[in-house]
């Protein structure tokens, strides 16, 4: 083959390729950089120095959070929301409590405090926070704290909770809680426009 054809047959396989890579699909990414995937389910333990775990589903999360006495949750976390039974199972906050009654579950090693979701409606990623007992009865005091580390992308991503143990929830802007704030609050489908997407630390009580 002549040297002029040899140049012509290499810029027709160069263009070829170009082109393919050109229209080639790009695939989606499963998260956006700096935000946890969809299959993301996190636990921590607040009596054991902020431990956390993370898990590809919401049931092995709460298999895990309960220390293997719930291993048949719902997948789905909103489904979870309303299952009577799943519910029923986790005691669901039982406002009003005493501070007697809050002592006496403290003989149980490990019990889900609140769960934190990503989206509205508890969809989408989860965060389970768990500790050693129930709040206590008033909201004047702090039973459990947690601020979420730098590098976490649980940072500016809650959008709704879910409240258990006796206990109520408040949400800070800030990890040393500070900045924009809401009471305790009970359950939320919707954490509210003013803090949805701005939380980085909590308190429970």
């Amino acid at each position: 083959m002549s040297s002029r054809k040899r140049s012509l047959a290499w810029l027709a396989s160069a263009a070829a390729l170009t082109t393919a890579a050109l229209t080639a699909p790009v695939p989606a990414s499963a998260a956006e950089p700096g935000t946890p995937a969809e299959g993301d389910h996190c636990v921590v333990n607040l009596s054991k120095n902020n431990k956390t775990t993370c898990f590809g589903s919401f049931t092995a999360a709460i298999a895990a959070a309960t220390g293997g006495a719930i291993t048949n949750a719902p997948a789905d976390p909103a489904e979870a929301v309303n299952d009577a039974a799943f519910n029923a199972q986790l005691k669901p906050s039982g406002k009003g409590e005493s501070a007697a009654d809050a002592g006496a579950s403290s003989a149980r090693r490990q019990q889900v405090i609140g769960i934190e979701y990503q989206h509205s409606n508890h969809q989408g990623a989860s965060y389970t926070f768990t500790g050693n007992r129930n709040c206590t009865g008033p909201t004047t005091d702090v039973d459990f704290w947690f601020a979420f580390p730098g590098g976490s992308p649980w940072h500016d991503i809650i959008s709704s909770f879910r409240n258990y143990s006796n206990c109520f929830t408040a949400h800070y802007e800030h990890s040393n809680f500070t900045g924009r704030s809401t009471p305790y609050q009970d359950d939320r489908d919707y954490i509210g426009d003013y803090l949805n997407d701005r939380t980085s630390s909590l308190r429970w009580s």
